[in-house]
């Protein structure tokens, strides 16, 4: 399975940012426009906060998708484990063990 944190944290900041550009370029309550150096200001200082409260966000909601999406049975895991891990009995001819310390330090003192 695989650990969803990480994607939905990166689309968190994301869209966070995009939320910022929405937030920043709006007019005032009056209707009136904003000026440019005002809206500067605003993506400046908000990149500080909208980005990593995304990324917390998606954090989050990347946790609670992991922990409700079903878990793989335990019989699909030892498959899994079987296939990918090293059995000695199928080794093949060219492969040379790696002697122990035990078998270096016997070498040792039959010469």
């Amino acid at each position: 399975m695989r650990n969803l944190t990480k994607p939905f944290s990166i689309g968190g900041f994301i869209v966070g940012e995009i939320y910022l550009g929405f937030a920043a370029t709006a007019p005032y309550h009056t209707g009136d426009p904003v000026e440019p150096g005002v809206v500067i200001q605003r993506l400046l200082i908000g990149a500080l906060f909208f980005g990593p409260f995304g990324a917390l966000i998606g954090m989050g909601i990347g946790l609670l998708v992991g922990a409700a999406l079903p878990k793989p049975s335990p019989a699909t895991r030892t498959q899994d484990s079987a296939s990918t891990t090293h059995d000695p009995a199928n080794a093949t001819s060219n492969s040379t063990p790696i002697p122990s310390s035990a078998n270096i330090s016997n070498d040792k003192e039959a010469r």
